[in-house]
């Protein structure tokens, strides 16, 4: 679990989640016409820009570690049989991969010029690229999403960003929000510093362009990663105390077995010294029997985790519950707490008095 969860919280997400807060606007029911509905929000989007700290602003309809947009159909008119694949698709303003730093793979991003009335664009993150045309180059394709987005060129491919640190990335189609604006949007805000920093500045922001409308959830991208990976780094650190519990009773029986054993042979430590036995010899003879006993328990106890590690399949992220790596680490911290746990009683053995020792009888 601690190599999982040291896995999750490494894993390349496909953006930069620093400095970067995030909160939702939805007008009230009725209050805005869908054809005003894009002015409302650049005037949020230019309000907010003049905030001090704010490096930029975006919006995105969905957006990672914030909501997954429900999957659609991503379909080729232009193709001999009708294909299609199922996709999720996001709303954005054209700066957003900027602000969240996604990485324009090939072809050119959305423009000013992708507007409404205009031809219809889109671009896939790889994923989609890949799933959709295989080895063929979809730039200059035309592709139909969903109900909405029909026959529409195909003018770039974008990273893959992952919507939960957890998950694979999935297909995503980006619609530009000039060409098919939704109710609700989440405004995300760079900040050339520190991101909370500015939230009561936004909230300011926000009221004096739209004092009636709903603005909520305000949280950094930061803190939405530490709510997707709260359950993983829970289990993690409670399977890590039960297991340095484990770790410290072994310690302590392998230390208490061993004293035993060196006081129940004081007379043979003796004789052992008597006859010439150096102290190294019998600090090895101990230690070599707190190992020997450790080596039992590994072989009894690797057999019950190959069996009962298959339990937390589900909660391992990139990792098999037959990890040799980890196996391999339980295996040297076991030897080291034996070596650790029988030189006390193994000091103890070579420090016996010959002549104490053999008038013990």
């Amino acid at each position: 679990m601690v190599r999982s969860l040291a896995k999750l919280l490494s894993v390349d997400v496909g953006f930069d989640a620093s400095n970067v807060l995030t909160f939702m606007v939805t007008p009230p029911p009725g209050s805005i016409a869908d054809d005003s509905m894009p002015g409302f929000y650049a005037r949020i989007l230019d309000r907010v820009r003049t905030v001090p700290g704010v490096a930029d602003a975006a919006l995105n309809s969905c957006g990672p570690f914030v909501r997954t947009c429900n999957l659609t159909t991503l379909r080729r008119p232009d193709a001999p049989v009708p294909d299609q694949v199922y996709t999720g698709m996001e709303v954005v303003t054209p700066n957003w991969f900027s602000v969240m730093r996604v990485p324009l793979v090939r072809g050119r991003p959305f423009s000013p010029t992708d507007r409404p009335g205009g031809p219809s664009v889109v671009l896939l993150n790889e994923s989609a690229a890949k799933t959709f045309f295989g080895a063929d180059e979809p730039i200059g394709k035309r592709v139909s999403v969903g109900r909405s987005v029909k026959d529409a060129e195909v003018i770039g491919i974008v990273g893959d960003v992952r919507q939960m640190p957890d998950s694979a990335p999935g297909p995503i189609t980006y619609v530009p929000s000039a060409q098919s604006q939704p109710e609700e949007m989440i405004v995300f805000v760079r900040a050339m510093r520190d991101a909370p920093a500015v939230a009561s500045a936004l909230r300011r922001a926000v009221r004096e362009v739209a004092p009636q409308r709903s603005m909520y959830d305000m949280q950094t991208m930061t803190q939405r990663e530490g709510l997707a990976t709260a359950k993983n780094r829970f289990r993690a650190v409670l399977l890590t105390a039960f297991a340095l519990t484990a770790l410290l009773l072994a310690a302590v029986g392998i230390y208490g077995v061993l004293s035993f054993a060196v006081t129940a042979r004081t007379r043979e430590m003796g004789i052992r010294m008597a006859l010439g036995a150096e102290r190294a010899s019998l600090q090895r003879l101990v230690i070599g029997e707190g190992l020997a006993l450790v080596a039992v328990g590994v072989v009894i106890g690797l057999a019950g985790a190959f069996a009962g590690a298959r339990v937390l399949r589900a909660f391992l992220f990139d990792l098999t519950p037959s990890d040799p790596v980890t196996y391999a680490t339980i295996v040297v911290v076991l030897g080291l707490t034996a070596v650790l746990a029988s030189w006390v009683p193994a000091l103890r053995a070579s420090r016996v008095d010959p002549v104490i020792a053999l008038r013990a009888e």
